[in-house]
């Protein structure tokens, strides 16, 4: 990695917060927080980060709905997202689908480690990159 990526987590849970924060600053990230999808709006504008990870359930603005909102954002919408949730519903898959995120993208926690969070980070940032190079956005 020849420069240090910024990824926000947004997500709710202490202890994953902290095994992810951790996992993803020993893997050479820069790593901020946020605790719903209204702080995660505002540290956004604030980080401008290369990717989000993102929870779904949450307070005060679930992730999907902070979603939407940021993609309605021409100066923020592009920004890749990888979704990490306990809610596995078809539905909720094709809604995520339908606001850019890639299935490959969609993880269920209970059945993703920190390695596989962590691997699908860096395809989604070495894909972003490669789409970069290439010209497209």
């Amino acid at each position: 990695m020849n420069r240090k990526y910024r990824i926000l987590i947004i997500e709710d849970e202490a202890p994953l917060i902290t095994a992810l924060k951790q996992k993803f600053t020993q893997d050479g990230y820069a790593v901020s927080v946020a605790g719903n999808g209204r702080d995660g709006l505002d540290s956004i504008s604030e980080n401008r980060p290369d990717l989000i990870l993102l929870d779904i359930m949450m307070p005060k603005m679930s992730g999907l709905d902070m979603l939407s909102v940021l993609r309605d954002d021409p100066m923020k919408g592009n920004i890749p997202v990888v979704i990490i949730t306990n809610l596995n519903a078809p539905e909720t898959l094709e809604r995520a689908n339908q606001l850019g995120v890639q299935s490959a993208a969609f993880l269920v926690k209970a059945n993703s480690s920190l390695e596989k969070i962590a691997t699908t980070v860096a395809d989604t940032l070495a894909r972003k990159v490669g789409n970069r190079e290439s010209g497209a956005s």
